[in-house]
């Protein structure tokens, strides 16, 4: 039986969770629309337009920037080639003494097996604090 885009996804959360950056590189489509947020001032913000530039602008800087980091997902939502993915962030910028804890939502699509757009909602304001 085929993996639901839910399965995928959850199997993707765990892979990062374990440090397996390569596995969720191999998911995206060599096309991926990943966007973060554009606030002035977010240690990953940004349009990513391969698995590339995501490795580069989003992964590098978390681990250049943050001393703890981990995303945990709580909820599962899909319809037909999206899935929403509800959760929290935890972090702790280097040199920063506070951690924070941040609700987040991804808005993922995917098409063949392979994520093609990434969407991150999240609290911008603490992640910018986190490393300031």
């Amino acid at each position: 039986m085929a993996q639901t885009n839910t399965e995928m996804m959850r199997k993707l959360y765990e892979a990062f969770a374990k440090g397996d950056v390569p596995t969720v590189l191999g998911a995206l489509s060599p096309e991926v629309d990943w966007r973060e947020s554009m606030a002035a001032g977010h240690p990953t913000g940004g349009h990513f337009n391969n698995p590339g530039a995501v490795l580069e602008g989003v992964f590098m800087n978390i681990a250049s920037r943050f001393d703890e980091f981990s995303v945990t997902p709580t909820e599962f939502v899909e319809q037909g080639d999206k899935v929403v993915v509800i959760g929290q962030h935890h972090f702790k910028g280097k040199g920063n003494s506070k951690s924070f804890y941040a609700p987040f939502a991804h808005v993922v699509t995917i098409q063949d097996g392979k994520i093609t757009r990434f969407l991150t909602f999240e609290d911008s304001a603490m992640m910018i604090e986190a490393v300031s």
